[in-house]
């Protein structure tokens, strides 16, 4: 099955003979996303993700851009919470755990 991305075959490293073979998906599988093709997306910007999100809709590419759009996080960073909460079997408040890293 080629990458949605790519457009290239995925392939992994057969262990046994040293070389590489494509991959067999399950028959249900509509598209997928490469691994290489995966490790770049992971660590692009949102800018960069945004802007290749562009280019795929106005290149009339819709598998590219579906592909893409579940990368693109659109959720402001909420930086540190003030609140407190308290938790039932301690005596001290705890802080909240805050969204994102």
């Amino acid at each position: 099955m080629r990458c949605a991305i790519c457009s290239q075959f995925e392939t992994h490293l057969n262990i046994n003979t040293g070389q590489r073979e494509p991959v067999n998906h399950p028959p249900d599988v509509k598209s997928i996303i490469c691994s290489s093709c995966m490790q770049q997306l992971l660590s692009s910007s949102q800018d960069d993700l945004k802007s290749a999100y562009r280019k795929a809709l106005n290149a009339g590419e819709q598998g590219k851009a579906k592909a893409l759009e579940g990368f693109i996080d659109e959720r402001k960073n909420a930086g540190e919470t003030t609140k407190h909460k308290r938790d039932p079997l301690r005596r001290e408040t705890l802080r909240m755990a805050r969204i994102g890293s």
